[in-house]
């Protein structure tokens, strides 16, 4: 299969147990959305012109599900402009005749593993509080993945309701990053919101790899303020599956050819000294790239950790000349 053909059966592709089929919406399936959402009570209805711009304008991050030429489920959602890492979900709607079959996560599963959602990493939505199938849904769909969630009331019944409609809580599920971490021994686990602030203050920084709508690889790493000629690596997570395909030095390479590291000179990191993967992976990049390393012990073991953790040696690369970078 071409890549062209494989973008296209990605677009509207059927899971042959039920012959559900999920695609993009298009401009034709306004009215159908609008009548699907009438008959799935609680959901808000809104006009038949607000369903075609989410068919429309927001196709590319919505998706509907036929099954035997009707449609049976629809999610709206789309990319707020100012988190372009994260996915709001506005709407979810599963026809009477298709529940039970999973269908709303298998929507939200098809959505995000679309080219357009490849820099997600959140999921956000609202849900009231009496709305128990959303609630399950969502946690379930987070809980499979080992990602973890957090909710607050965004919009007030009083304040933002007049009291007409019950409070909206934001769920937001993510990052995908904590999970990863945890699946790659023997990196340090850091808190949720560290791997927040890596995934925004930091992103420009950092670079997240996908393969088949899963989290793959992510390094994470920033320009220190007193050495704007280098690149600190802090951490290089691989998943299993993706493996043996030298992908962290394709994401290292990744970063370094970008705009925001055009200054860089240096990549430094910190590795244990039993970690010869680490050291074997980073010299084996500079090596490649005809550049001189060196190392030293930045962090004694005694001294910075009580002795509840190795060395971390400190491993300089360069510098470096762009051509060959």
């Amino acid at each position: 299969m071409s890549a062209d053909e494989a973008k296209k059966a990605d677009s509207s592709s059927a899971d042959t147990k039920d012959d559900i089929i999920f695609r993009k919406p298009e401009s034709p399936d306004g009215p159908r959305v609008h009548k699907l959402i009438a008959e799935c009570k609680p959901l808000d209805e809104n006009s038949v012109y607000c369903n075609l711009l989410q068919c429309t304008h927001f196709a590319d991050t919505s998706v509907a599900a036929e099954m035997d030429g009707d449609l049976v489920g629809f999610i709206s959602g789309y990319i707020p402009p100012k988190q372009q890492n994260t996915l709001f979900v506005w709407q979810v709607a599963v026809h009477g005749k298709a529940r039970g079959k999973g269908l709303a996560k298998r929507m939200l599963a098809e959505l995000i593993k679309r080219d357009e959602a490849e820099n997600v990493q959140f999921i956000e939505t609202t849900i009231t509080p009496d709305n128990e199938a959303s609630w399950g849904m969502f946690r379930s769909f987070a809980y499979e993945r080992r990602m973890p969630t957090e909710e607050f009331i965004l919009f007030d019944s009083r304040i933002h309701f007049a009291g007409e409609h019950n409070d909206e809580h934001l769920l937001r599920i993510g990052p995908r990053v904590h999970t990863l971490i945890a699946e790659c021994k023997p990196l340090d686990e850091n808190s949720v919101y560290c791997n927040l602030l890596q995934c925004t203050h930091f992103a420009d920084t950092s670079v997240a790899a996908e393969m088949d709508g899963d989290l793959v690889g992510f390094i994470s790493g920033y320009i220190p303020p007193k050495q704007q000629n280098t690149l600190f690596v802090w951490q290089v997570a691989v998943h299993g599956k993706a493996r043996g395909k030298g992908l962290a030095k394709r994401m290292l390479a990744e970063l370094i050819k970008r705009d925001e590291a055009e200054n860089v000179q240096f990549i430094e990191t910190t590795i244990t000294p039993d970690n010869e993967a680490s050291w074997g992976m980073f010299r084996s990049f500079a090596y490649e790239r005809r550049m001189p390393t060196e190392e030293f012990i930045l962090f004694d073991s005694r001294i910075h950790f009580a002795g509840e953790h190795n060395d971390e040696h400190l491993l300089r690369i360069g510098p470096f000349n762009r051509d060959d970078a």
